[in-house]
């Protein structure tokens, strides 16, 4: 019993054995862009260059075990678009934003200007 809790446990720590392409890119820290370019580009080369991909139907999957040997070492996993929610993958700095003019606070020395033309 305890074998397969482990097991579960450690199947969330553990990369699936075909990645999506954008999974893929994540990894090789290369845009969706790119990576579907490199795809389609292996597929051309019969996989002389590229991203080692596998068609399934319509869809591309990148084969871990290909992105472990060119990488040497397996991958970490979760990636950052895959950490559960209460772990945020990047701590978010406090961005100030400014008022608009339309919603700025206008102090009593802007109502004692006279303007040209009134509101």
């Amino acid at each position: 019993m305890s074998e397969t809790n482990e097991s579960r446990a450690d199947a969330g720590n553990t990369a699936p054995d075909f990645l999506t392409v954008e999974e893929a890119a994540e990894v090789l820290r290369l845009g969706r862009t790119a990576a579907y370019k490199e795809a389609r580009k292996y597929e051309a080369s019969h996989g002389a260059t590229g991203i080692p991909v596998e068609r399934f139907g319509k869809q591309f999957r990148v084969p871990r075990c290909k992105i472990e040997e060119r990488l040497g070492g397996p991958i970490t996993w979760p990636l950052r678009s895959h950490q559960p929610a209460d772990e945020p993958a990047v701590a978010s700095a406090a961005i100030p934003t400014t008022q608009s003019r339309a919603t700025r606070r206008r102090s009593p020395r802007d109502e004692q200007t006279p303007r040209l033309f009134p509101l």
